[in-house]
């Protein structure tokens, strides 16, 4: 058993707003590079409405040294509140809620049990990982491997820690069966890796990543840009590539509440000055700003 820089003891309240990104006229947005606040990657709790995680980048010089690079906090959607929780980035939520899936500085997954603070590593791969995502029995881990000769999609069991390459490509999501992931490219896999088939888009449409199964199974969150030229959107579509919307301009990595009814993801303030967590209405109504420097 370790510790991953559990609670720190540091808690921020602020208040909530509701608010659009900003936008150039055209419909395309411009995050800041570098931004001077970057909240990225939020993974709303499977089973609270009112929980989301994210990962934190410093600000500046001063909260570099004092928080020592990324870290993972969690924000109540109802007030604001901000709790860290642990250093690295956070990648899921076992299904229960207890405990977070977090990627450590040295290519590692964590667990990170949030009652009390412990830190338990559960997979350290010489080669660098990616992003990584649990199944809703919380049985199996579909993670990436970055490496030009075994790297791609692999799955962990948690049961037996046997582990085997999936498929070639980035983000994983399982969807609520288990049985199948779906990966950048809107491209649907079964567990053994034969793909099943690829959700169609428009033309319009490129370069979908990102994906997010609904927790329904019945639609699929995604960034996705309207030209190689464009900036990010949050789409959501069906599986037969019906009912295809934007739900947020400017914004990317989205994560679906457990009702389906919502949805949070990475965008630009008003000010364009740093990415804030906001959540949208699944119709892409009601935009909110949920974190705050």
């Amino acid at each position: 058993m370790s510790r991953l820089a559990l609670v720190l003891g540091i808690t921020a309240v602020v208040s909530g707003c509701a608010s659009n990104p900003s936008d150039d006229g055209d419909g395309r947005h411009t995050w800041p590079h570098p931004p001077s606040v970057m909240d990225v990657g939020p993974r709303w709790c499977p089973n609270d409405r009112e929980r989301i995680a994210y990962t934190h980048y410093p600000k500046d010089w001063d909260e570099l040294q004092e928080l020592g690079g990324p870290t993972v906090w969690i924000v109540t959607v109802g007030t604001g509140r901000k709790e860290l929780v642990a250093r690295g980035w956070v990648y899921d939520w076992l299904p229960d809620g207890t405990k977070l899936l977090c990627g450590g500085s040295d290519d590692d997954i964590w667990f990170v049990d949030l009652s009390t603070g412990d830190a338990s590593m559960i997979l350290s791969e010489p080669q660098p990982l990616g992003e990584a995502d649990i199944d809703q029995s919380g049985e199996k881990i579909a993670y990436v491997v970055d490496d030009l000769r075994i790297g791609g999609i692999w799955v962990l069991s948690l049961g037996s820690m046997a582990k085997h390459r999936m498929s070639g490509g980035y983000h994983p999501s399982w969807r609520p069966d288990s049985a199948q992931i779906i990966r950048d490219g809107l491209v649907i896999i079964r567990d053994d890796g034969t793909t099943v088939g690829a959700i169609p888009l428009p033309d319009t449409v490129i370069s979908p990543e990102e994906c997010c199964w609904r927790p329904d199974g019945g639609a699929v969150a995604f960034t996705g840009y309207r030209s190689a030229s464009s900036h990010e959107r949050v789409y959501v579509v069906g599986l037969d590539g019906s009912d295809l919307k934007i739900v947020a301009e400017g914004g990317r990595c989205p994560s679906w509440s457990p009702d389906g009814g919502k949805i949070a993801y990475s965008g630009l303030t008003d000010d364009g000055k740093w990415v804030a967590i906001w959540t949208v209405n699944s119709d892409g109504t009601a935009r909110t700003q949920i974190t705050f420097p």
